[in-house]
């Protein structure tokens, strides 16, 4: 099955420029990795500018898409798909440069379009991998790269919108299909971990002031959590304070002793302990309580005024180590 996309193309944001464009409007449009930062989602990672945040997100590991924007508009578009067999990848293309052209029609707009342009240095970056490059213009333009991966099973389509530089190709460059084998990287609005390779993503909630996202497995939870504002939030009591109530209110409400350490940038407090949750959904004369084990790592990082918080809940009594995850948090 060919990968379906349903492409932003000329409805984009962006202001219009054709391709190698060298008017004002195009070179405001130019990519610049001269400051770059990661985003990962879901196994697909790629260098993009500090500016560039995630604006859109569905789907999960097996099929999903992603967008990302800047003040100016979309700016990147990355679409993936699980498939059981190598992709057509003449025929993906074709399909997504068709509704291109469909949406450039409606907006009354010139369309023209070209596959396997040259990118250089693209194809020692793409190596052992089924690739096609395309670019377009029509209202606004854009280029990019379909592949298709035979080590994961991935067709993804990736664009840059806006005329072609030498950092966009940078930022093509830079793109992986999926994660390690001993974790996957997650990266979004600064917040960068790492989670063991048999985790899913259950939920996220990508507030401002909270960055929230919980993994699941089979029988096991993961929850990492960034709180903004942390000398604000702390203004009313310690770090214990915020503890209790935080802890209670996202996690099971059980007895455990908090340990308290820390160093010069700092502050952090652990707690693991056994308890009974009840099964919901079920009726019993006698409801059936699981005994259930539990960890907790916050931490308050003086440098960047951030709260950060690592929870593991399991059916197991072993709980994953939660210094080595923490270890790969970026917090400054």
């Amino acid at each position: 099955m060919p990968l379906c996309i349903t492409p932003l193309g000329c409805n984009a944001r962006a202001t219009s420029c054709e391709l190698r464009d060298t008017s004002f409007e195009s070179r405001v449009l130019r990519v610049s990795l001269s400051k770059s930062k990661l985003f990962a989602w879901q196994g697909m990672s790629f260098d993009v500018p500090e500016q560039w945040e995630l604006a859109a997100a569905g789907g999960d590991a097996a099929e999903g898409h992603c967008r990302l924007e800047d003040l100016l508009g979309p700016r990147c578009e990355v679409r993936w798909r699980h498939l059981n067999r190598p992709a057509d990848l003449e025929r993906v293309v074709g399909s997504y440069l068709g509704k291109l052209a469909q949406g450039a029609k409606k907006g009354k707009y010139d369309f023209s379009s070209e596959q396997d342009i040259r990118l250089p240095k693209l194809g020692k970056r793409f190596e052992g991998r089924d690739f096609r490059t395309f670019s377009w213009g029509g209202g606004s333009a854009g280029y990019g790269v379909a592949w298709y991966c035979h080590h994961c099973g991935r067709c993804v389509i990736l664009q840059i919108y806006g005329p072609e530089d030498e950092d966009g190709l940078d930022l093509l460059r830079s793109a992986r299909d999926h994660g390690r084998q001993d974790g996957q990287a997650w990266s979004v609005y600064d917040f960068s971990f790492s989670v063991p390779a048999d985790y899913r993503l259950k939920r996220h909630e990508l507030k401002a002031g909270c960055l929230e996202l919980e993994f699941e497995s089979e029988q096991e939870s993961l929850l990492f959590t960034r709180f903004s504002l942390a000398a604000r939030t702390l203004a009313a009591g310690d770090l214990e304070v915020f503890a209790r109530g935080c802890l209670k209110q996202k996690l099971a409400d059980y007895a455990g002793e908090l340990e308290r350490g820390g160093d010069s940038e700092h502050d952090y407090l652990r707690r693991q302990a056994a308890f009974r949750k009840r099964r919901r959904g079920v009726r019993l004369l006698f409801p059936v309580d699981r005994k259930w084990s539990a960890a907790e790592l916050l931490w308050h990082c003086r440098p960047q005024d951030k709260i950060i918080l690592v929870a593991w809940q399991g059916r197991t009594a072993k709980a994953p180590d939660l210094d080595e995850l923490a270890r790969k948090v970026r917090c400054h």
